[in-house]
């Protein structure tokens, strides 16, 4: 057992984990935004699961050892793939936390495929045994497909009403109209989450972190949504 762990440390709610879950449509930049929190001094004190580590470059990170399933960063972070499923995981990161095979981690993000059911990963992250909790789940946005992806994928609609907060990327590649236009659609999906617009990943550590259990809406322990009319009334016509 480590003995730099924070003193009265316990499964309560205000010592436990907080838990990001980063998600997006296939191209929206996930993994864009997730290398450059990767980058930030800050985070040092962050456990990352991901699916596979070829999808997330980390040669410029410097990786300075590997431990099984996970690698050690020079600054700090700790990347992992997942192992089994989420659950298995998160219990291996905890268990590698108090034997002191890992740096002692203060939060974890997530980052989930593309084509993501996110009903289960909230279920597994309400059910867990270990000392986290969900605090957010920050949803990419493809300033350039997001119309034809909201017309034509269930995945990328449920995403969407899961969001804590939104980050539209590309927003380079339209011109401000178009990216004013998108925000209404993004709006017919979720009406309250906070819409950040991103070029080429750049984000800060609290664009993605800290969103907090106060803003939890009473509709992620429920389904997500079934078939949305999708239609002109909703803005979802071609691209443009």
């Amino acid at each position: 057992m480590r003995s730099d762990h924070p003193e009265g440390a316990d499964h309560s709610r205000l010592n436990s984990v907080p838990v990001t879950v980063i998600t997006g449509f296939l191209g929206s930049g996930k993994t864009t935004v997730l290398n450059r929190l990767l980058r930030a001094p800050d985070l040092a004190d962050t456990a990352v699961i991901i699916n596979e580590f070829g999808e997330v470059s980390l040669d410029h990170l410097l990786i300075e050892q590997a431990i099984e399933n996970a690698v050690l960063l020079k600054n700090g972070c700790i990347c992992c793939t997942v192992r089994g499923d989420i659950l298995d995981t998160i219990d291996e990161l905890f268990r590698k936390r108090e034997s002191g095979e890992l740096p002692w981690f203060r939060r974890i993000a997530i980052e989930t495929t593309g084509l993501a059911d996110l009903a289960p990963v909230v279920h597994t992250l309400t059910d867990t045994r270990q000392p986290c909790h969900l605090d957010g789940i920050v949803v990419t946005v493809d300033a350039v497909h997001v119309r034809a992806q909201l017309r034509e994928r269930q995945e990328a609609r449920n995403q969407l009403a899961f969001a804590d907060r939104v980050l539209l990327t590309k927003t380079d590649l339209v011109t401000p109209a178009e990216a004013d236009a998108i925000e209404p659609v993004i709006r017919a999906f979720n009406a309250r989450s906070p819409i950040r617009r991103v070029v080429d990943g750049v984000v800060t550590p609290e664009d993605v972190f800290g969103l907090g259990p106060e803003a939890r809406p009473s509709h992620w322990l429920r389904p997500a949504i079934e078939e949305h009319h999708i239609g002109d009334d909703h803005g979802i016509g071609d691209d443009q």
